[in-house]
């Protein structure tokens, strides 16, 4: 365990794709630094009484990327903290500058072929739905899937540390992230 940190260091951001992680490797870093976890799309749906999918659904993506910003502004300078992102949260040129300023961000890097076994059939996911809500499939999950990762990738590169995770043991991921973040 470490000891508590008030420098930036002390806040790691957990970056990437949907189902790449984020949420599995965040509680296994933040207990190995003796951190606190936080999944910003639960704090989200906590607060809100309901889910990210029927945030969507009733209104509509920018009233949800705005509730995204303000939780996450009451987040970011938590002191010894890990808090995995939603795979959009950074698109948002604010939330992309809070985070910037606020501490070290970390991209979990997946390879389409995993996220799609990960995705396929996924239910309460907005972003791989089609109008009606239903999970996309086959070729129109796949196209959508790329197109969102073309979008978003330049932005998870900006991470001070990347690190391929795919289908690696979550603990090794994490022992890997130990030893490339100062501490």
């Amino acid at each position: 365990m470490s000891s508590a940190r008030t420098d930036v260091a002390g806040r790691i951001f957990l970056t990437g794709f949907m189902a790449s992680g984020k949420s599995t490797l965040g509680p296994l870093l933040a207990e190995q630094l003796g951190y606190r976890f936080v999944d910003l799309d639960r704090e989200i749906e906590q607060a809100a009484g309901r889910s990210i999918a029927t945030i969507f659904q009733g209104e509509g993506e920018e009233s949800f990327r705005k509730l995204e910003r303000d939780h996450l502004q009451k987040v970011a300078h938590l002191d010894c903290v890990v808090i995995a992102l939603g795979g959009g949260a950074l698109m948002d040129e604010p939330c992309r500058q809070l985070v910037a300023q606020s501490g070290i961000l970390i991209y979990i890097r997946v390879p389409v072929d995993v996220i799609l076994s990960r995705l396929k059939g996924a239910r309460g996911r907005p972003m791989i739905a089609g109008r009606d809500g239903t999970p996309l499939s086959g070729s129109a999950l796949g196209a959508r899937i790329r197109a969102l990762l073309r979008e978003r990738e330049g932005v998870y590169r900006t991470a001070h540390l990347t690190v391929k995770a795919g289908r690696r043991d979550p603990h090794a991921i994490v022992r890997e992230i130990l030893k490339s973040i100062p501490r």
